[in-house]
């Protein structure tokens, strides 16, 4: 059974009282915004919701929008691991976490949803950002760093995706305490063995993560990063800030950590005149060299009380580099010397500015990509999991209080916030290593598993030309006779590569060659084999799919620009002169695409623009959140009416390409037709029997095509308010929908299909499967006979309709896809999604 979408539970979890069990849930209520509309968070896969229960409890409700590998067994077993784990280990440090299955009702189904304390706090890079005047602070985060990585260590457990935005820090007037957030890719003991959900954010991990992402070793490598990043700030302070600070990293990119001999950040850290932060930045650059799972742990590195190099080390660190650093080693601290308090972070109140609006960590979603929201609402849960971390960063006095005080406070416990625990028990101080000892030698390397897939040609090649490339795109479908699957797809035999990580099911793998090169003519097989704990769980067995060739490379398109948050949707003019788009914080943001100039933002009084279309010649646009519509006029910057439809949640949008009226549907299924000028109602087209998934109108407004969730479509005449015909139904709900300018051709999708219709007799023409995982966005030329679609996969395809041959993919894109939109001539596109970019596309290049 297909997930709810996010409309579906923005309705259901209104009504508490029907749509959840327990007591404590059905007496509470969802917050709202200052209009009473609820404020869900959207990630990758799940929406989260602010909850307070009926005994005043704050929860994060997270609700599954898109179907993950093994959604039920991954978090189930990290629910009772960590329930398990908390007998043998100090776990206090992680907050509440509930996976419940049969969570919340939704159109008389029950469904999955994860029950979180609810965490509010700053982002680590904005703490980090806040504290650069005091060296000291900075230095004791970083000890404290140290301590949580032993802690983790212990209980062997893996976050899988340390970065800034998933680590945040809860203050108090005096104190602060660190905070980690998100489960998303948790690894435990129990999940050895299974796919890895995600790969975590690119300027934090190894460069061999993406092909060995899944186990207890996965945070050694970025553990050492954000512990280098911030030592190498209490040193180098705010000018070494502002050269490398992207607002989405923490020093250190992507770059830096996969080539760090062209890094001049690396080569920057390596002259720093404090050994430590000298020390911790040859370990980045030995560490990004050798594989993953050798990469020391930091609490090894920092042995004996400070990190340090050998001789030898501090060679090899100056042969990548190509230079020499100042042979400084740090002294072990003299052993009198305490170590700070991991429980009180006295902060004097007249130095510590207060919390800024936190930002939401981007959703990894899959992975971590560019941009960050800013809404507390956001910050708060950032997430997903909300992991807890009980320590505190020791903080000492500073001398300029108002009223005189010790240089050094007396260690007592922070106030707790709303959601933490009772009582949070402190984790010992690392023992010490006698400066006279070496520091203990890393664990040995457990040995790489063989891959459980092969890649594997058909007889009979056919030679490729210089230059050409092929695509070999494998859909993984779920097989409900195997167990949790380890898929590593190797290629074997005539020199393929395989240019994406591990898959899950519904991922897609693609698989290339750039140069001339022999292969099998047609298809390709590919053989998987399913593993439970290294135990083979059922026979292998094999897919064949066809082999795509692509007659030039895909392009990564011109940035237009970059949103708060999700781009929601996008429109281009039909003269490709002007691009907009809308997301998060209802903004709508316009590009000149002739000069690539951004004009200046409009804003109305929505908080997100959740639907959203555009006139063709780029100077009408209709927006809507919840139950309010507003049509803008795009030349003068200003709503001209603001609509209301009735007491239903607006689900699909569309606006004729003349601009003269606007379409919405609704969760009932309902449709309702305005003149845009007037804001005059119209039409109100009645038939379907569930929630619109999408809409569109001809050029002129006449004609509509309407496709929803009880999986039909339908085709109206808009001034008789009639339908002229319904398409057949098809194997999955309909939610996107694309009409030519003449109202001859439509497209809709179901799920991960594209449907192409003949409208005059209802005949369905092709039935394309691009292997993108589920659709979000469809356009079309006007002459119906090209399609640009886009998904999960993070690119945008175009097709001919006439031929239903796909014709190029672009990508380009760092998260998945919402929106698309495609100029008259067929010669542009645009796209947005979740990587909270809008980016241009020459389809003719």
């Amino acid at each position: 059974m297909p997930l709810p979408t996010g409309s579906d539970y923005f309705e259901a979890i209104q009504n508490p009282q029907f749509c959840f069990e327990r007591p404590a849930l059905r007496g509470g209520r969802v917050v709202c915004d200052g209009a009473g509309v609820p404020k869900p968070i959207t990630g990758n896969f799940a929406e989260v919701y602010e909850f307070i229960g009926a005994g005043g409890k704050r929860w994060a409700v997270k609700c599954f929008t898109r179907e993950i590998a093994q959604l039920h067994h991954r978090y189930s077993t990290t629910d009772a691991a960590l329930k398990a784990a908390r007998a043998e280990h100090d776990l206090s440090f992680l907050a509440g976490f509930e996976y419940v299955p049969h969570g919340i009702r939704v159109n008389g189904a029950w469904h999955p949803v994860v029950l979180m304390d609810w965490v509010q706090g700053q982002l680590l890079n904005d703490f980090v950002r806040g504290q650069l005047h005091a060296p000291h602070r900075l230095k004791g985060l970083a000890e404290i760093w140290v301590r949580l990585a032993q802690n983790l260590r212990d209980a062997g457990i893996a976050h899988g995706d340390l970065q800034h935005g998933n680590v945040m820090l809860v203050t108090t007037p005096r104190t602060a305490r660190v905070v980690l957030v998100d489960y998303d890719g948790m690894y435990v003991p129990a999940l050895a063995g299974t796919p890895a959900s995600e790969c975590g954010h690119p300027s934090y991990q190894h460069p061999e993560r993406a092909g060995d992402p899944f186990h207890a070793e996965a945070d050694r490598f970025p553990l050492l990063v954000v512990c280098a990043a911030i030592r190498a700030l209490a040193a180098g302070g705010q000018a070494l800030w502002d050269r490398h600070d992207n607002g989405d990293n923490l020093l250190f990119r992507e770059a830096d950590l996969k080539n760090p001999g062209g890094s001049p950040l690396l080569r920057e850290l390596w002259a720093l005149p404090d050994p430590a932060a000298r020390a911790l930045a040859g370990w980045v650059v030995l560490a990004s060299r050798m594989p993953q799972r050798e990469v020391p742990h930091l609490a090894d590195v920092w042995a004996g009380g400070a990190p340090r190099l050998t001789a030898e080390q501090r060679k090899q660190v100056d042969r990548v580099l190509g230079g020499r650093a100042p042979a400084l080693e740090p002294k072990p601290p003299p052993a009198a010397t305490p170590a700070p308090s991991p429980r009180t972070i006295p902060v004097p109140a007249a130095r510590l500015a207060p919390t800024p609006a936190p930002r939401m960590p981007p959703k990894k979603g899959l992975k971590r990509k560019k941009g960050k929201p800013a809404s507390p609402l956001a910050a708060v849960v950032a997430l997903s999991g909300g992991l807890l971390c009980a320590f505190a960063v020791g903080l000492i006095l500073s001398r300029n209080l108002a009223a005189p005080k010790p240089a050094v406070e007396t260690a007592t416990a922070p106030e707790p916030p709303i959601n933490a625990p009772p009582t949070v028990p402190v984790p010992q101080p690392l023992p010490k290593v006698p400066p006279n000892k070496p520091p203990p030698k890393p664990p040995a390397p457990e040995p790489p598993k063989k891959p459980s897939a092969e890649l594997r040609l058909a007889a009979g090649p056919v030679t490729l030309k210089p230059g050409q490339r092929v695509s070999v795109d494998v859909n993984l479908t779920r097989d409900g006779t195997f167990g949790p699957v380890v898929l590593t797809p190797t290629a074997v035999t005539k020199g393929l590569t395989v240019t994406q990580g591990v898959p899950a099911f519904g991922d897609t793998v693609r698989v290339e060659l750039a140069a001339a090169t022999d292969l099998a003519p047609g298809t390709v097989t590919v053989r998987f084999r399913s593993e439970l704990g290294g135990v083979a769980t059922g026979a292998p067995f094999e897919l064949t799919v066809k082999v795509v060739p692509l007659s030039a490379p895909a392009g990564t398109g011109d940035v237009l620009a970059t949103l708060d948050g999700t781009v929601y949707r996008t429109a281009i003019s039909a003269d490709g002169t002007r691009a907009v788009a809308g997301g998060v914080g209802g903004q709508l943001q316009r590009v000149d695409l002739k000069t690539g100039a951004e004009l200046p933002p409009l804003k109305g009084t929505i908080g997100l623009i959740q639907h959203m279309s555009a006139s063709a010649d780029g100077t009408r646009a209709v927006v809507a959140f919840g139950q309010v519509i507003e049509v803008w006029d795009l030349s003068a910057g200003k709503v001209l009416h603001k609509l209301t439809f009735g007491a239903r949640h607006v689900t699909a949008l569309a606006l004729s390409a003349n601009g003269k009226r606007a379409a919405v549907g609704g969760l009932e299924g309902d449709i309702q037709v305005w003149e845009a000028d007037s804001g005059k109602e119209l039409a109100r087209l009645t038939g379907h029997t569930k929630m619109i998934g999408g809409l569109a109108l001809s050029a002129d407004g006449t004609r509509a095509l309407s496709c929803a969730h009880d999986k039909t479509a339908r085709v109206w005449d808009v001034l008789t308010a009639t339908e002229l015909r319904q398409l057949p139904a098809t194997q999955f709900m309909q939610t996107v929908a694309a009409l030519s300018a003449d109202g001859k051709r439509a497209v809709t999708a179901g799920y991960t299909k594209l449907h192409v219709w003949d409208v005059s007799n209802g005949k369905e023409l092709h039935r394309l499967e691009p292997n993108t995982g589920y659709i979000q966005g469809v356009a079309l030329t006007p002459d119906g006979k090209r399609a640009a679609s886009v998904g999960l996969a993070k690119m945008v395809i175009v097709w001919n309709l006439d031929t239903g041959k796909e014709l190029r993919r672009f990508d380009g894109h760092t998260d998945y896809l919402k929106s698309v939109g495609i100029t008259a001539d067929g010669t542009r596109a645009v796209s947005g999604g979740n990587d909270k970019t809008v980016r241009l596309w020459r389809l003719n290049d």
